[in-house]
């Protein structure tokens, strides 16, 4: 690291502040390769690679004083707009030595800082909007971590720049503004040279002193949440020795280390992880005001989410998970099995309100039966129920697309609840997306675009057998499964469920039109049953 002590001496020797950004993170976990560059008093130099985020600041310090030997040394600090203090001025009535103020808040120094504390890439994007030639008017875009924090206009790309980046770091300190009434804003207060740039005025922050970290050490609590917001530090007024606005992260990150959404933990309490699949996770939570748990499902924002609300709104049956209401906010991602996660990466994220199901999903239930001896009327019931729910969301045009256990639910009366419809399609929608769904419970033509409701049917043929021929483990299950899909099954299943088999077998028929619709299933057992018993009579 010997080029980012020798750029750190340097700048320290002129008066200069260094910052390393972060430009790009890409690669695998086990082998990530960071880009990173050295900002020197505003001014950016070439970016460099590294394996680790010290190798690429040392190159990036390396790529900066190769710069400065070409090019000259930089203009010293004292001829240079200063980076702003980061302590309010003292009262004017008590100030011993009067210095000049900084003109404005570097918002953009502030987020770089943030940045490099909390390991997050603080981006900006630039474009021109409109404007004459000799009046343009630019547009930028603040990204941190990828998401869009803030956005400005001004006469010339920096104005842009700058005003993106104040109402970024206005977004980040949104849930702080709790200034007193004595208390001047840092919006009024740069009102002047900054109203024309921003497009965003902040309800009301104070002209306090600010830290880009909940410690001043800078190291991440485990049992606060993540990506610590910015944080104000408690500063005395010498007139009164009164505590302006004491140093205080968001209450929220300190509660619960599985989120730090302020509506979730406002009117939630008791929230406990149970489940997750991508990037989304399920919650088991107490709502304060009602009393009741509910299941909470919190997944990063897109169409596909959008698609699985209005789906689950417009939907209500018994056999149906049932949909209360949803809220979107930005939130990070919890993972249980990576400990070590980069918890500061923030997410557009959509909270799901549901029905909670005190025993868990149908594979919880497949699990608890292995090595027991089983009743088969139970299964015929789960089935009954399951295939109830499947006729509705069809009945209403809709296609799931991925059922299997660990989509279907078991309320505490032993109600099935279908739920999951993240994947859900309308049967109007054309061309079909490929390979959608989970690939041991797909049917054949869903490796294609073109498909229909009939794929929810084969599904139903595989959860149908496995509710009623129960593996001893789940290792026979993975070796048995794929003759299982060809609808070859062992000849003792084939003795015992003569009737079910029969059923099963038009389920998974290979031809997707040959296959019963959800309405016609259970009087196609009922009927198979009976003749199956009038015919061993007759014998």
């Amino acid at each position: 690291m010997a080029s980012k002590k020798k750029l750190n001496e340097y700048c320290q020797a002129h008066g200069l502040k260094v910052l390393y950004e972060i430009v790009g993170e890409e690669g695998p976990p086990h082998d990530p390769k960071f880009t990173i560059k050295a900002v020197i008093n505003k001014k950016e130099y070439p970016p460099a690679e590294g394996q680790s985020k010290k190798k690429a600041e040392d190159a990036a310090a390396k790529a900066a004083l190769e710069s400065i030997e070409k090019e000259g040394k930089p203009e010293c600090a004292s001829n240079v707009q200063p980076l702003v203090s980061l302590l309010p001025p003292a009262p004017l009535a008590d100030v011993e030595e009067k210095k000049p103020l900084p003109s404005k808040v570097d918002y953009i120094s502030l987020l770089s800082q943030y940045g490099q504390k909390n390991h997050c890439m603080v981006t900006y994007s630039e474009e021109l909007q409109s404007g004459l030639p000799h009046l343009p008017k630019f547009t930028c875009s603040c990204k941190i971590s990828g998401n869009i924090y803030g956005k400005g206009i001004g006469n010339s790309k920096q104005e842009a720049k700058y005003a993106a980046a104040k109402e970024a770091y206005y977004r980040l300190t949104d849930s702080e503004n709790s200034r007193t009434e004595d208390q001047p804003s840092i919006a009024s207060s740069t009102a002047d040279e900054s109203s024309d740039t921003s497009e965003v005025t902040p309800q009301s922050v104070s002209n306090d002193a600010y830290s880009l970290n909940s410690a001043d050490t800078g190291k991440t609590n485990d049992n606060s949440s993540s990506c610590q917001a910015i944080s104000r530090n408690a500063v005395k007024s010498k007139r009164g020795g009164v505590t302006l606005a004491p140093k205080f992260s968001h209450p929220e990150m300190k509660e619960n280390k599985y989120t730090m959404n302020g509506r979730f933990l406002k009117d939630f309490e008791g929230i406990e992880f149970i489940g997750s699949g991508g990037f989304a996770n399920v919650f088991k939570a107490k709502h304060k005001y009602d009393g009741k748990t509910y299941a909470i499902k919190q997944v990063t924002l897109d169409d596909k989410v959008k698609r699985e609300v209005e789906a689950l709104s417009n939907l209500s049956h018994e056999n149906i998970i049932r949909y209360y209401t949803c809220w979107s906010g930005d939130d990070f991602i919890f993972d249980e099995n990576n400990s070590s996660q980069r918890k500061c990466r923030l997410y557009s994220c959509l909270f799901i309100q549901m029905e909670f199901c005190e025993k868990g999903t149908l594979m919880h239930w497949i699990d608890e039966q292995r090595g027991k001896q089983h009743n088969q009327g139970v299964s015929l019931n789960i089935f009954k129920q399951i295939v109830k729910g499947v006729e509705y969301i069809h009945s209403e045009g809709l296609v799931h697309r991925d059922l299997k256990p660990q989509n279907i639910f078991i309320s505490r009366e032993d109600k099935i609840k279908i739920g999951d419809f993240g994947l859900v399609t309308s049967v109007k929608d054309e061309p079909r997306t490929k390979n959608k769904g989970t690939k041991s419970y797909m049917s054949p033509e869903q490796d294609g675009d073109t498909y229909e409701q009939e794929v929810d049917i084969y599904a139903l043929g595989l959860i149908f057998f496995e509710i009623l021929w129960i593996f001893p483990s789940a290792h026979e299950k993975v070796k048995l499964w794929p003759e299982i899909r060809k609808g070859t099954f062992p000849d003792a299943f084939n003795t015992q469920f003569r009737a079910e088999k029969y059923v099963i077998d038009q389920l998974l028929s290979a031809d997707p039109k040959k296959r019963p619709a959800a309405s016609n299933i259970l009087d196609l057992l009922k009927v198979t049953s009976k003749n199956i018993v009038t015919a061993s009579r007759t014998h």
